[in-house]
């Protein structure tokens, strides 16, 4: 699943000749291939597509990236002299770059090499990845089913003792298990007086008879994520807690 073409879509309407993409989201979308933080470029013009990465990813980035030209940066190709490279062949001049997500070097760094203008155009990928094909939507669905899973495995080990540690632990191998590819984020357990924190981080307390434990907690299935947000009590409740 990539959205080369959908991006490419767009571009001659936002008076552009190509999009550079740094950010790992917004390559992950373009090229449906995932390297993590700053180890990737892609750049999509109106007729053609590339990727660039370094020697650790190559031969992964061959077997997962379609519709596009993967070409590997070292000492002697830094991204800039490739990035230059397309910018020759495809006669670009105008090309867009992620204004909200590329560092003030970065961008200095590109202004001073690239043979084009760079254009802020976050907007214009916000606004495509806003709307979710039925692809994404399926991996989503199956991203929420997987922690659903989870909790239900999870619901029959919460008892006085367990710590939020371990349940936050739990969560995680479970998910890992049924098929996660990672964690959405960092769950949160909370029990009693901690669950006033909205984004508590668990800790050694030992769950009690008669408290609340509030887990907030997701995964990443193809890329996409699911969240949800459960509270139990244990044991017992108090009229106070049923209202």
């Amino acid at each position: 699943m990539n959205h080369f073409k959908k991006i490419a879509g767009v571009l001659e309407a936002h008076g552009l000749d190509a999009v550079l993409l740094t950010c790992e989201a917004n390559r992950f979308y373009a090229s449906g291939f995932h390297s993590s933080g700053t180890d990737g470029v892609a750049i999509v013009t109106r007729n053609h597509n590339y990727y660039f990465t370094d020697s650790r990813y190559t031969e992964a980035a061959a077997r997962h990236v379609r519709d596009a030209e993967i070409r590997e940066t070292d000492r002697e190709h830094p991204y800039s002299a490739l990035i230059n490279e397309v910018t020759e062949k495809e006669h670009i001049t105008r090309m867009g770059y992620e204004d909200e997500y590329m560092t003030a070097a970065d961008f200095r760094r590109f202004s001073e090499k690239l043979h084009c203008e760079l254009v802020p155009a976050t907007e214009l990928l916000w606004t495509l990845r806003a709307v979710k094909d039925q692809a994404e939507l399926e991996c989503m669905i199956q991203a929420q089913r997987i922690a659903e899973k989870a909790l239900a495995d999870i619901l029959g080990e919460i008892r006085p003792g367990i710590t939020e540690k371990e349940i936050a632990a739990l969560l995680l191998y479970k998910m890992l298990h049924y098929g996660a590819e990672d964690k959405s984020f960092d769950p949160i357990v909370v029990s009693g007086a901690n669950g006033s924190l909205p984004h508590g981080v668990p800790s050694e307390k030992p769950i009690q008879a008669g408290e609340f434990v509030t887990m907030d907690f997701g995964c990443k299935f193809g890329g996409y994520c699911s969240d949800m947000t459960r509270t139990v009590a244990v044991g017992h409740v108090t009229e106070e807690m049923e209202t």
